[in-house]
């Protein structure tokens, strides 16, 4: 190898360096301007859920963050996973003894958030042929939770 082929070598090798360094560098920024809330960082439920006003009394007064949190504790403890017509809207009694499909799911969470004074969103994806996917999105001007079944994810806005 000749010295210009070596120079382009070691040039080439600081580029990928550096780039790989300015994108850890933006990923560490971003980093912190969020901040993730695990699931095992909360103790929860000294009683089973019999209404949805249980669901509102145990959550009632909570950040967004909590409050995700603590709805996604709650329907854990229901939770049961069921195909159903979504034409089909069930209470509280039928969802917790008959379980239900993600779009019953996010309706539980979306009722149960927005009586708590948070914003709702519900995302519905394509995931193949006819079929889709929802989950809940909840939000205040403090940050958001996606709660998806039996997960959550929720996040502070940056600042």
């Amino acid at each position: 190898m000749n010295k210009v082929e070596k120079a382009g070598l070691v040039f080439f090798m600081v580029s990928v360096a550096i780039s790989i360094g300015l994108i850890m560098w933006e990923l560490v920024d971003l980093k912190k301007d969020m901040v993730l809330i695990r699931e095992d960082d909360y103790n929860f439920l000294e009683s089973p859920l019999n209404e949805t006003k249980d669901i509102i009394y145990n959550c009632a007064g909570m950040n967004v963050q909590d409050t995700g949190r603590c709805l996604n504790r709650q329907v854990k403890e229901i939770y049961k996973y069921n195909v159903t017509d979504d034409s089909v809207n069930m209470n509280f009694t039928e969802l917790k003894e008959r379980g239900g499909d993600c779009k019953d799911w996010h309706d539980l969470y979306s009722s149960m958030a927005i009586k708590l004074g948070f914003n709702s969103t519900k995302v519905r994806i394509h995931v193949r042929n006819n079929t889709a996917h929802a989950f809940t999105i909840i939000s205040d001007e403090e940050g958001y939770c996606l709660l998806d079944q039996r997960k959550y994810f929720c996040f502070y806005y940056g600042g």
